[in-house]
């Protein structure tokens, strides 16, 4: 037991670490932003090549800060999987299963020995042994507990089982991964669906035309301010447009971003 609350206590840790690490990323970007925006208004009264080259340095580096704090959310997710993992393993030890599948869906009365043997079921042995993550894993090992094995197969499994034995961060890395898409087979009738769906942000046709127009115009002022056709303001209320609308919009885009996200990797496990 020692051993699974060590390693509960240790990814609890790093998950809090984590954590801490993305609240000072939101807090930089933040910073970056208003930097940008401050030092914009403030250079471009002296120099709009000045103004814009010191914005578009910090919005550079906003896009790298965005970048890492992604990278650690996801890290901070695989720790919280892994302190779970080990908690479940914990439960096992007293007598609690619950948190994996009994395989109860593999049951067959008529079958010559897996009912009475009580191979599947919610005390059953697929559930002490199941650790599988997708469904054509659980298939495997329901496979290989519906059907008697020769010698050779049976020596297999053992050497495999003594090599995985003491790989204990590597089962767990494996299982990590397994519990991130493990939702993925649920998705799946539902894919072509969604790639035709509409949402909030395509029906808003406005939203749309100005979204695209918007940065030409900015590019535009930008160019007509640096060689003095028109006062640096205009491009400064552009701007101020450009994060008004991304205010308005980042809890839909963000929300659409997972969704994309989720089924990038959706379609890159789906075979050809």
């Amino acid at each position: 037991m020692d051993f699974y609350k060590n390693r509960i206590q240790r990814f609890a840790e790093e998950e809090k670490t984590c954590e801490r690490q993305n609240n000072r990323y939101t807090w930089l970007r933040l910073a970056i932003i208003v930097s940008a925006i401050s030092a914009g208004i403030v250079l471009f009264s002296v120099s709009a090549w000045l103004g814009a080259g010191v914005a578009l340095v910090l919005l550079a580096g906003f896009a790298v800060i965005l970048k890492k704090h992604l990278t650690n959310m996801e890290l901070q997710q695989q720790k919280e999987r892994l302190k779970n993992i080990n908690q479940y393993e914990l439960n096992c030890l007293d007598g609690d299963f619950s948190a994996y599948p009994s395989g109860s869906q593999y049951d067959n009365a008529k079958h010559y020995y897996t009912s009475d043997l009580d191979i599947f079921g919610a005390h059953s042995v697929f559930r002490f042994l199941n650790r599988t993550t997708s469904p054509s894993g659980s298939d495997m090992l329901a496979d290989w507990l519906s059907k008697p094995a020769n010698t050779s197969e049976i020596v297999a499994r053992q050497q495999a089982v003594k090599e995985l034995s003491d790989m204990v961060d590597f089962r767990q890395e494996i299982q990590s991964i397994g519990l991130k898409h493990k939702d993925i087979s649920k998705e799946l009738p539902g894919f072509t669906e969604w790639l035709h769906s509409k949402t909030e942000l395509s029906d808003n046709r406005k939203l749309l035309c100005t979204m695209r127009i918007l940065p030409f115009v900015t590019l535009a002022a930008i160019t007509a301010a640096v060689i003095g056709a028109i006062p640096s303001v205009f491009v400064w209320l552009l701007i101020i447009t450009h994060f008004a609308i991304s205010g308005l919009t980042m809890r839909k885009v963000n929300y659409l971003h997972q969704q994309v996200s989720r089924k990038v990797n959706l379609s890159a496990r789906i075979p050809d």
